[in-house]
């Protein structure tokens, strides 16, 4: 049996030591919350909320479920690491005293369940024992989200059927040391790039606010600002809001991918924000978003009747479809022909504080994906960074940009990206 069930697992994981899992959307992960409700039921006679932030699996001779969450209850609310494991049902052991309806898909398979966390068991809502990273990268999390979801099991992204990126370029010819859109075109980054900075708030949008980020990019390079920017010299944006509303996946702020993009700028093209502003908030980026929209828990995440109309599409924006880029070289060469890239990565906690210079993974746990838009690469005091936009507002980072490691793979950086293609009108077409 156990080796049925580690067979189904196995294509999705990305090594036999642990993968991350969709907190909110992984069997596995209401199981083991399941599991920790029915045991504090009957040992403790207590009931305990439990709001999952990060979850991961091992498999070895058992399955391992391990959760970060914020356990709440008559006594206030900590955060506690949780480890359920179901494993082969040893001699002489069985779910002694437990009613049917109780049992577990695991125990209905003849699997032993238990749960265990490092406070008593009746006192997970008042005493707390998990390392300080863990708690501060909660709280983060509570205010700014994430969302790239292709690193959670299940979930990976289908890349059959995505054309290549060629360039134009021979691979031969020598890459420049460094370079940066920002600087080749500042037009379309103004305030040396401040100007174009976004905020997604807590909603796990991340994947929305990087295609859009660089297909905004990518529609003004190609124009050098023609119909991207205004008289004053601000840049539109491409909004957000249409991209979550009205993309086929349904994805918004539960997470998403390059897909729900995709089919968003194909079948309802590219509105304004300005026409259509972004809904999963409550209060203006400088507030930080304090409080999450409870319009945005499911899809149209906020959207409402107007939002895919078609009318409302600009005329002179352009889409020609998405190109798939393998490693750092081609990423880097795309980027020095003038595109902007969709690059995402695991996040590691210390990523979370990242307050300036070249970053480096200096932590080894993990909390879900995050995308990114590819704006440059260079190289500071010998090390060599990709220069990333982020979506967590500009005091995040360097002017909420974040130079990162580049050549290593951190976080699996560089497996692939993509570009989103776009022209304005009486620019020539670009369909990759």
């Amino acid at each position: 049996l156990l080796g049925a069930m580690e067979a189904e697992l196995e294509e999705d994981l990305v090594d036999t030591e642990s993968t991350m899992m969709h907190p909110h959307h992984e069997p596995l992960v209401q199981d083991c919350t399941d599991l920790f409700a029915r045991t504090v039921k009957h040992s403790c006679n207590a009931s305990f909320e439990v709001d999952v932030k990060s979850a991961s699996l091992q498999v070895a001779s058992g399955l391992v479920v391990h959760l970060v969450a914020k356990v709440s209850g008559p006594h206030g609310a900590k955060v506690q690491r949780l480890a359920c494991r179901f494993e082969p049902r040893g001699a002489g052991r069985a779910s002694e005293g437990l009613e049917e309806e109780e049992l577990l898909p695991e125990e209905e398979k003849g699997m032993f369940a238990t749960v265990s966390l490092t406070v008593g068991l009746c006192e997970a809502d008042a005493e707390e024992n998990v390392e300080s990273e863990a708690k501060r990268a909660l709280e983060f999390l509570e205010y700014r989200g994430t969302g790239e979801n292709s690193f959670f099991k299940g979930y990976k992204d289908d890349l059959s059927g995505v054309p290549k990126w060629t360039g134009a370029l021979s691979s031969k010819v020598e890459l420049p040391d460094a370079y940066s859109l920002v600087s080749a075109f500042p037009r379309c980054f103004p305030d040396q790039g401040a100007g174009v900075v976004q905020d997604q708030g807590q909603c796990g949008s991340c994947w929305a606010f990087a295609s859009a980020s660089a297909l905004m990019a990518n529609l003004c390079v190609a124009g050098n600002g023609n119909f991207t920017l205004s008289r004053y010299g601000s840049r539109a944006e491409i909004s957000v809001q249409r991209i979550m509303s009205c993309n086929r996946e349904k994805q918004g702020c539960e997470g998403g991918n390059f897909v729900g993009a995709d089919s968003a700028f194909t079948e309802h093209r590219m509105a304004q924000a300005a026409l259509l502003p972004y809904q999963c908030d409550m209060g203006d980026s400088l507030d930080h978003f304090e409080l999450a929209s409870e319009a945005c828990t499911e899809s149209p995440w906020g959207g409402g009747d107007k939002t895919c109309l078609k009318k409302l599409a600009n005329p002179r924006w352009n889409y020609g479809g998405r190109t798939l880029l393998e490693g750092a070289d081609s990423m880097a060469r795309a980027i020095s022909e003038g595109n902007a890239l969709y690059m995402k990565f695991e996040v590691y906690y210390c990523f979370l504080w990242y307050a300036g210079g070249v970053y480096e993974r200096t932590m080894p746990n993990r909390t879900g994906g995050h995308a990114v838009v590819g704006l440059g690469y260079g190289v500071h005091e010998s090390k060599p960074y990709w220069l990333l936009q982020n979506s967590w507002g500009p005091t995040w980072g360097e002017n909420g940009y974040a130079r990162y490691l580049r050549g290593s793979n951190v976080g699996e950086i560089e497996d692939y990206a993509f570009v989103f293609h776009g022209w304005p009108e009486g620019s020539p077409a670009n369909f990759g």
